[in-house]
């Protein structure tokens, strides 16, 4: 928490692969009221002081970029301590 900052969501969207995680997530989220599109591109500085908006916004950011990471072929051995199969 606190890494990100206001629109870096929205840069990313340039990326094919990010964007398409990205919109995966916002499917998933959007009949529960949760607009990723609204959280990630907007570029006030306010919207991540909502600890919600900002957890749900890493966490999507994550999902993209390990989908980009993925579709390099860079994997992961250890996540937070934990071997992956």
């Amino acid at each position: 928490m606190g890494s990100q900052w206001p629109g870096m969501g929205a840069e990313l969207l340039r990326i094919p692969i990010f964007a398409s995680a990205i919109k995966r997530c916002h499917t998933v989220l959007e009949p529960l009221g949760v607009d990723v599109y609204k959280i990630l591109c907007k570029t006030n500085g306010n919207v991540f002081d909502n600890i919600f908006n900002s957890f749900i916004g890493i966490t999507a950011v994550q999902i993209g970029l390990t989908d980009v990471m993925k579709a390099f072929g860079i994997s992961s051995v250890y996540i937070v301590g934990k071997r992956t199969f």
